[in-house]
Parts: C-alpha cells; sequence; structure tokens
C-alpha cells in the first residue's frame, strides 16, 4: 500500500512539475501545457478563461488540424466523423461545427475534473491514427471515396455482380468508362484468403459478363493501404498473375492512369 502511495505522490508531482502556464498579453485566455504527447509528439496544449461564474476549456481548434496535417481527414470520413462524435460524447465534451474547436464547461468545483475529461478525450482523438482494424478498414474506404471524388472519377459505390457460378459478389467501388467496367477493392491488410476471394470474385464475374457479347470488359482493381501494412509479395504476385491491378496507395495516382488506359 505504501509504495502505491509513493508511486502516485510521484505521479502527481511529475504531472505538476511538467504542466506550465502562460498567460496571453493579447486575450484573455490562459494555455496549460500539459506534459501529454499527441500525433505529432507535440505536448497537447489547452486553454482556459473565465465565463461568468464559470470556466471554459478548449483546444483552441487545434486537434482536428493537427489530424488533417497528418493526413486524417475526419470531415470527409463519414465513419472517422462518427468515431469523433462518440469520443466527445463519452468524455462529456462539445464539438464547435464551424470552428472545429472542442471545448467543455466548468464550474470551479469541477475545473480539475473537466481538465482531465478534455485532455482524456483529446488523446483519444489523437489515437485515431490507431485505431482498431474495422475503423481501419472503414476509414480507409473513406480515404479511396474522396480520392475518386476530388478527381471528378465516376463511381457507384457497394456494388454487387452475380457470378458464373450463381454466386454473388460485392465490391466496393465500380468505375464505369468507355470500354470497360472497373471493380475496387479497398485492403487495408491483404491476407491469403482476401487474396484467393478476390481472385475467383473477379473470375466469376468476368465469366458471368463475357458471356453476354453486350457487356463490357470487367477489370478488378485491388487498392491496398500499405501505410497500414506491407502487403506480402507472393499475394501481389498471385493477384496480378490473374490480371487483376494492384495499386498501393502511396502511389495512389497510377489508378487514374490505369482507368484511362
Amino acid at each position: 500500500m505504501n509504495e502505491v502511495r509513493r508511486l502516485l505522490s510521484e505521479y502527481y508531482q511529475w504531472l505538476n512539475d511538467n504542466t506550465h502556464i502562460e498567460e496571453s498579453s493579447t486575450s484573455e485566455w490562459i494555455s496549460i501545457d500539459t506534459p501529454f504527447v499527441g500525433i505529432f509528439n507535440d505536448h497537447i496544449e489547452i486553454y482556459v478563461k473565465r465565463q461568468g461564474d464559470d470556466w471554459i476549456l478548449s483546444d483552441g481548434s487545434e486537434t482536428l488540424i493537427l489530424l488533417e496535417d497528418a493526413g486524417l481527414k475526419i470531415s470527409r470520413s463519414p465513419n472517422r466523423k462518427d468515431y469523433l462524435a462518440k469520443i466527445i460524447r463519452n468524455h462529456g465534451l462539445n464539438l464547435n461545427e464551424a470552428s472545429g474547436e472542442i471545448y467543455v464547461m466548468a464550474s470551479p468545483k469541477e475545473f480539475f475534473k473537466k481538465k482531465h475529461s478534455l485532455i482524456q478525450g483529446l488523446l483519444a482523438i489523437h489515437d485515431l491514427s490507431a485505431a482498431s482494424q474495422q475503423n481501419v478498414k472503414n476509414f480507409f474506404k473513406d480515404d479511396v471515396e474522396s480520392f475518386l471524388s476530388d478527381g471528378n472519377i465516376i463511381y457507384t459505390k457497394n456494388i454487387k455482380f452475380a457470378g458464373a457460378s450463381g454466386l454473388d459478389w460485392d465490391f466496393d467501388f465500380l468505375i464505369p468508362t468507355r470500354r470497360k467496367e472497373f471493380v475496387l477493392k479497398t485492403v487495408s491488410l491483404l491476407t491469403q484468403n482476401a487474396t484467393v476471394s478476390f481472385s475467383y470474385a473477379i473470375n466469376d464475374v468476368r465469366a458471368q459478363r463475357q458471356s453476354d457479347k453486350r457487356s463490357k470488359y470487367f477489370e478488378g482493381m485491388v487498392v491496398i493501404n500499405d501505410s497500414y501494412a506491407s502487403p506480402r509479395p507472393e499475394f501481389v504476385s498471385t493477384l496480378r498473375n490473374e490480371n487483376i491491378n494492384v495499386v498501393y496507395w502511396s502511389s495512389k495516382d497510377v489508378i487514374n492512369q490505369i482507368i484511362q488506359n
């Protein structure tokens, strides 16, 4: 018990020694530099000021800007926006949609508790860059959709095609061109099962489509989130041997070249 008390005392001392306060000369805001580290390994800073009898504690609209700078486009990703809203709600915080400010109101008695909630919430938001595998998958699909939209590429989401086997296959995007139909599958982690399944799906649908002479040539593309995990070369080779285009997200501009060829 005494050992635990000593460790807690050292933690509080560390917290106190590494928290720095600075008063602004141009506004009523006071900045608090905390010892907690954000996405760029910089210390998370919050801002406080009196508002009537209470205090307002704010991130100064900096958190979402930092995430955008890191390539995490919250505003363009419905899944990230939902995840952000959940963090805001769970920590009892507020979000100003117009300015991107994350803040909370506190009475003098609640100040330290609300300060703690704000910092914990900001840490959770910074950790969006290391979200769960399912979230990574959903976020990446949103990023691909934003890329297609920004490039004025016509597409349909969540498309289903029937194969010659009689099975139906789901694809993330369909991109029609004058001569071809491209289906895209977004992959954060290319596994053996995903490789085999997608190869079979493309060939199954391609066989069905080619039986109809009126159909355009059917072509598949796998877009891999190589910033999340590097795919195993043998899986990539398998896809390419099946005449399936493989695109690494780090070289996403080639998507346009493939579609236009």
